[in-house]
């Protein structure tokens, strides 16, 4: 089947715009081949340039454009053509970090009754622009499922370093997770009501949640875990610590640049990740 009866529509990190077409063009031009008369392939046009709050662009040409002005062209060229399959290939990867939010928001827009797959590597494009996600690894689905769900509760490690999070997989053992090595996790059990002792579970928790110390501490009850620091991270406003708990896992620890001073934190330096239990969520694996 020739490509402009597929009805599918491709938008790439490159807006990749006809240079010799004006915007009104470039956009008219799915229509157009589909097509439709030459009037109202530019009707369209302009009410999917409108729509992408492009309109002001119709005269000009491509090399007339910033790069999120031509972005936003491209998705109206795209959406014109009216496919019943829109695919997304990284879209906002080429853009400047000021334009990116701006863009997500037309597309979360425009997309929302609208069969869409996009492919990314950005966590907030897979929050606010999909209802359900699907994890490859290695060319492998490793999971998939409503987008909420997966990055709430990950079941693969690659997933949770996706979210953002630390996962420990193991078996139920009392009020938390036993590894594979004996390590234990205590925590508060999600949808688990019909677990019991020997299930497969998981444990995630933040890196925000995780307290350093240089002495196991005393009080609430803790999960303390003996770490030795591979990698300092800065992330901003925070410092990302990575580190090996001595059982196979890597676990993360977000903290501030005042701490990694006073605690004196360095690659090589062991050092006691503490965890409340209550920050720690346990569900079936």
């Amino acid at each position: 089947m020739p490509p402009h009866r597929r009805s599918v529509s491709l938008l790439a990190q490159d807006a990749l715009l006809f240079p010799h077409l004006t915007v009104l063009d470039n956009v008219a031009f799915a229509p157009r081949v589909s097509g439709v008369p030459a009037a109202a392939a530019r009707v369209r046009a302009e009410q999917w340039l409108d729509e992408v709050d492009a309109l002001a662009l119709a005269g000009r040409r491509p090399h007339e454009l910033s790069g999120g002005q031509a972005q936003r062209v491209a998705i109206a060229r795209a959406l014109a053509a009216e496919p019943r399959l829109l695919l997304l290939d990284e879209p906002l990867a080429a853009l400047d970090v000021s334009v990116a939010p701006l863009l997500r928001r037309v597309l979360r827009r425009v997309l929302a009754d609208r069969t869409t797959l996009i492919v990314t590597h950005d966590l907030l494009d897979a929050y606010l622009l999909s209802d359900r996600l699907l994890v490859l690894e290695d060319g492998r689905v490793v999971e998939s499922g409503p987008t909420e769900d997966v990055l709430r509760h990950p079941r693969a490690r690659f997933t949770a370093r996706l979210a953002g999070l630390n996962l420990i997989k193991g078996t139920l053992a009392g009020s938390g997770v036993t590894g594979p090595s004996g390590m234990h996790l205590d925590g508060t059990r999600k949808d688990g009501e019909g677990l019991v002792d020997g299930d497969p579970v998981a444990a995630a928790f933040s890196p925000t949640d995780v307290s350093i110390f240089l002495a196991p501490p005393a009080g609430s009850p803790r999960n303390n875990l003996l770490v030795t620091i591979a990698e300092l991270e800065p992330r901003g406003d925070l410092v990302r610590l990575r580190s090996d708990d001595h059982h196979g896992h890597v676990i993360s620890a977000d903290v501030t640049p005042r701490s990694v001073a006073e605690l004196d934190l360095y690659p090589g330096r062991e050092v006691t990740y503490s965890i409340k239990a209550a920050a720690v969520t346990i569900y079936p694996a």
